[in-house]
């Protein structure tokens, strides 16, 4: 008995995805259109047939495989700065470890008047920061004249 042969129903042909090649661009973190680009599909072709393929669409597959790519970049970022890379170190130190960069902005302002006997140098970078915001809120516009 001869064997049946399948029937063409229209249609493009369904595209197979090598899930190789996109394990390795989801390990560098290329989004879906990135990973679609490459292939010469759509996302959305991509989406079907990773689904078809793996089981999973291409968000879920993309979070099951992303995290070894960024532990790979952390590991290479420690490693650069265990070298003495003063830039990664410095980064670390801040993404890890919280550290901040701080500049002190101090004013010696010493200003009085006669009128009121107001003594500015008592007040804080913060209290003078909100004085200059509300008196450049209170001023009065210019006057214009013809």
């Amino acid at each position: 008995m001869a064997k049946k042969q399948k029937k063409n129903k229209g249609g493009r042909p369904r595209v197979p995805v090598d899930v190789s090649l996109v394990d390795q661009l989801c390990i560098i973190q290329c989004t879906g259109e990135e990973v679609a680009a490459v292939l010469g599909i759509d996302y959305d072709a991509l989406n079907r047939a990773l689904k078809r393929q793996t089981g999973k669409g291409f968000a879920d597959y993309f979070a099951s495989k992303a995290p070894s790519g960024r532990m790979s970049l952390r590991r290479v970022q420690w490693q650069a700065a265990m070298a003495g890379d003063r830039t990664m170190l410095v980064w670390l130190g801040k993404n890890v470890l919280g550290q901040l960069d701080r500049q002190d902005h101090r004013i010696d302002a010493r200003v009085t008047t006669d009128d009121d006997g107001l003594d500015l140098s008592k007040l804080s970078n913060e209290e003078l920061d909100a004085l200059e915001r509300l008196t450049a809120k209170a001023a009065k516009p210019p006057r214009t004249t013809r």
